[in-house]
């Protein structure tokens, strides 16, 4: 009002610093301090003041935080930390129950199991903020079965019942043990006819052929602990059975037999003449 030039201080600017001329104030520290305006002489005013107490005391921290989902088998991971208005150092640590899930030093994470665990984050004070703590949760999925290697050689009709031989997964049959399923229809030349019409496989992988044709032989590695469960498919083809070669060894088992009878009437013949002579 008096037009005098107005100024800006502080007692101590280890917990403000101000603008001499605009009287912009910026917080660095905690306490009490005293802020005053002072304002010069003019022709008709003389200089004046005003002066105020104000106590600055250490704020919570704004935290935000999420982790992303994980597999099992991924390698140990640096935990992103959480997002603050704090400048104060994090540290991470887990329950005692979700440390048989995950392992926590420092802020690396190891996976030890898939499931859901709490992380949780501690932030330390300083000058300005209190200390601070939030958690997350991490979401560790199964992993899914490499499989490989399935096959099954070709039979023929009248073949014994036969095993089939598991698919090679990165996962123990102990763990996770294999079951087995026909899936698609037979197929003849010109015709499909039911799978059960050429052979049947119960779960345990014993197969039984009863016709000719092809079908679709699935196995499936059941779900485990840290795998979900996962499936691979064949072909098994059955063969007619050679009818020439049961005829031709029945023939020949025939003739050789009615040789020898031919021989040995033969035999007793030039013995009688021999007799009779």
């Amino acid at each position: 009002k008096s037009g005098g030039t107005i100024t800006y201080a502080t007692d101590k600017t280890d917990i403000f610093t101000v603008d001499a001329k605009t009287g912009s104030v910026k917080i660095v520290g905690v306490g009490t301090a005293t802020l005053t305006a002072r304002v010069a002489s003019t022709t008709n005013y003389e200089a004046g003041s005003v002066s105020a107490s104000v106590t600055v005391k250490r704020g919570t921290p704004t935290i935000t935080w999420g982790l992303d989902n994980r597999t099992f088998g991924d390698a140990p991971f640096e935990i992103t930390s959480p997002k603050s208005s704090s400048d104060g150092a994090f540290s991470f640590s887990v329950s005692t129950a979700d440390s048989e899930t995950v392992s926590v030093s420092g802020s690396k994470l190891t996976i030890i199991k898939a499931g859901s665990v709490t992380v949780n984050a501690k932030q330390a004070a300083t000058t300005l903020w209190n200390e601070a703590t939030t958690s997350t949760t991490l979401i560790i999925d199964k992993a899914t079965p490499t499989l490989s290697g399935f096959s099954i050689p070709t039979k023929t009709f009248g073949d014994a019942p036969f095993n089939l031989t598991a698919p090679t997964s990165n996962v123990a049959q102990s763990v996770a043990p294999f079951t087995y399923e026909i899936v698609a229809p037979a197929t003849l030349p010109g015709a499909v006819v039911s799978p059960g019409n050429v052979a049947t496989v119960n779960s345990a992988g014993l197969v039984t052929i009863l016709g000719v044709g092809t079908i679709q032989v699935r196995a499936r590695q059941e779900a485990s602990t840290n795998y979900t469960a996962s499936t691979i498919t064949t072909t098994l083809t059955v063969s007619k059975a050679q009818q020439l070669s049961s005829l031709v060894n029945g023939l020949v088992a025939k003739w050789s037999f009615d040789s020898l009878e031919t021989d040995r009437k033969s035999t007793r013949l030039n013995s009688s003449h021999a007799n009779i002579s």
